[in-house]
C-alpha cells in the first residue's frame, strides 16, 4: 500500500519536525489540503508524489528558473483573465471556489464553459485556476489568497 504524501503549505517548508522522510506536496491550493472537490490532475500529482515519482534534486539556481518561468506564466494568464472576464464570470468562479474545487478543476470547468477568452493548456492548468480565481476576487472587493477564498 502507498503511503499518502504529506500536504504543506509554503510556510511549513523548514521546520525541523518535517525533516523526516517520505515525500511532500506543497501546495497553497485550500482545496487540496483540505481534500476538497478536485481535478484528475491533482489526483495524479498527488499519487505521483506518494510514489516518488518526478521527484529530483534541483538546484537553487533550478528552482528560481522554475519559479520565474512560473511567474511570467501567471502574469500572461492574469492578462488573459482581466481582459475577458466579467462580473457573471466572477460569480461563478468565486462559487466554485467557496464550494472548495481546486485551482485545477476551476481552470478546467471555466475551460470547457466555451469562453472565447478562456483558453489554455492543458485545460485543468492549476496556474490559469489561480488567475481566474485572483480576478473574480478583485471583481468581489476580495483577496483570493485569503477567507472566503482559500
Amino acid at each position: 500500500m502507498t503511503e499518502k504524501p504529506r500536504i504543506l503549505r509554503t510556510e511549513d517548508l523548514g521546520k525541523e519536525d518535517l525533516q523526516g522522510g517520505g515525500t511532500a506536496l506543497v501546495t497553497e491550493d485550500r482545496a487540496i489540503r483540505e481534500r476538497g472537490k478536485l481535478d484528475v490532475g491533482d489526483y495524479s500529482v498527488m499519487a505521483t508524489t506518494a510514489h516518488g515519482e518526478g521527484a529530483k534534486a534541483v538546484s537553487l539556481n533550478d528552482l528560481r528558473e522554475m519559479a520565474r518561468q512560473a511567474d511570467e506564466t501567471y502574469r500572461h494568464l492574469l492578462d488573459l483573465v482581466r481582459g475577458g472576464m466579467k462580473k457573471r464570470h466572477a460569480r461563478y468562479v468565486r462559487q466554485l471556489r467557496l464550494a472548495n474545487h481546486s485551482w485545477r478543476l476551476i481552470a478546467r470547468l471555466c475551460y470547457n464553459r466555451g469562453w472565447q477568452w478562456a483558453r489554455w493548456e492543458p485545460p485543468s492548468n492549476q496556474i490559469a485556476g489561480m488567475a481566474l480565481c485572483q480576478r473574480a476576487a478583485e471583481l468581489h472587493g476580495e483577496n483570493y489568497r485569503e477567507e472566503p477564498w482559500n
